[in-house]
């Protein structure tokens, strides 16, 4: 055997050793970004769900804004807002669904941007709502619904008004509040 050739399969094998470094350094700094992921991070806007929540309740819809606290999400032209923590598992679906969406994607620019994590709460969307009395169901964590209209939102509570009188929830119990088509009032 040549010098020079036991010197380039030295060489060989040290590159070839340096990008499998290389490598295992790129996949633990992918799993390390994807650890710091929370739920919504996770659930891209824009994308079609099929969302599992507390209480036995379901929808699928495409994913309109992922806010600080909740999901909002079409389902039919009914606008669900649903609360982060309600949600117990979403199937991504459609094109693209065994992509990893939403990790390891750069972030969103242009009109995609705007469909990305924004910063209102819950309690604020419902209390916009408000506004125009919509009628709503208030699916609770326990399974049941309620249809009635929003009238106010209080600091943890909703108050509702339906043919039965006055109903008043804990906004932490409330998995989902359900608006009808065209009511528009979360959209912006």
């Amino acid at each position: 055997m040549r010098f020079d050739d036991l010197f380039a399969d030295l060489e060989a094998q040290a590159s070839a050793q340096a990008q499998r470094e290389l490598w295992d350094e790129a996949q633990e700094l992918s799993r390390a970004e994807r650890g710091r992921l929370d739920l919504g991070d996770r659930l891209r806007a824009g994308r079609q769900w099929r969302l599992r929540l507390v209480g036995g309740h379901g929808c699928a819809g495409r994913l309109l804004r992922v806010e600080a606290d909740c999901l909002v999400l079409d389902q039919g032209g009914e606008q669900w807002c649903l609360q982060l923590a309600a949600v117990r598992s979403a199937l991504a679906e459609g094109p693209g669904s065994q992509e990893g969406a939403g990790v390891g994607i750069a972030p969103a620019t242009g009109a995609a941007a705007q469909l990305e994590r924004g910063g209102q709460s819950l309690r604020a969307m419902l209390r916009r709502a408000s506004r125009h009395r919509p009628p709503v169901k208030a699916l609770v964590d326990d399974g049941s619904v309620y249809s009635a209209r929003l009238m106010q939102v209080g600091q943890d509570h909703a108050e509702l008004r339906g043919d039965e009188g006055t109903l008043v929830l804990g906004l932490a119990g409330v998995s989902a509040w359900v608006l009808e088509p065209l009511s528009g009032a979360l959209g912006g």
